[in-house]
């Protein structure tokens, strides 16, 4: 596509890689290892990648949701001591954010819901249960007909989340630094 015509797509893509980055920094230096941990970067392309087509949309959606569901569970479990192994990703995300006493309501609900995405047809159905649910949370018709728009709202939903997640980490790592100072 002409890249000009999908600037704010581009800037906002390219916005949520890097704090994706910075998150994963800061998680780094306060606990040691990184929170993101896709098993495929080439999934990041994704978000500064246009859906000017269904076919796009549904592409981005499920890379979205799979990015999201690649956290490091194995660091969020021993940050929040939490043993039982059916607890996942986003679950973990929430303790361990309730841990450090901030505030899940900020950014779970928006991680759900673009997760939930993914759970329409095609990769299962239309029917399954919170689909329409999501998309009425995240602002998007049902179904969606304007695929570049629909995109760059679940784009902004996520950035947002992920500033949230961001501002606790960093809340943590001042709080780690003028504890030792």
């Amino acid at each position: 596509p002409n890249l000009s015509e999908n600037r704010e797509g581009l800037q906002l893509g390219g916005d949520i890689v890097d704090m994706l980055d910075n998150i994963n920094a800061v998680f780094h230096d306060s606990f040691g290892d990184s929170l993101f941990v896709p098993q495929e970067f080439r999934a990041t392309l994704e978000l500064v990648r246009p859906a000017n087509t269904k076919e796009e949309y549904i592409f981005r959606v499920i890379s979205l949701a799979q990015l999201i569901g690649l956290l490091n569970l194995s660091a969020l479990r021993k940050l929040t001591k939490e043993p039982d192994t059916q607890v996942k990703s986003i679950s973990l995300l929430e303790k361990f954010i309730v841990s450090l006493g901030g505030k899940p309501e900020l950014s779970v609900p928006i991680l759900r819901a673009l997760v939930r995405l993914r759970q329409g047809y095609p990769v299962h159905t239309a029917t399954a249960d919170g689909v329409r649910e999501a998309h009425k949370f995240l602002g998007i018709g049902y179904p969606v007909t304007e695929y570049r728009t629909a995109w760059l709202t679940l784009l902004n939903h996520f950035h947002k989340a992920l500033q949230h997640i961001k501002e606790v980490v960093e809340g943590n790592r001042q709080t780690l630094d003028t504890s030792g100072a």
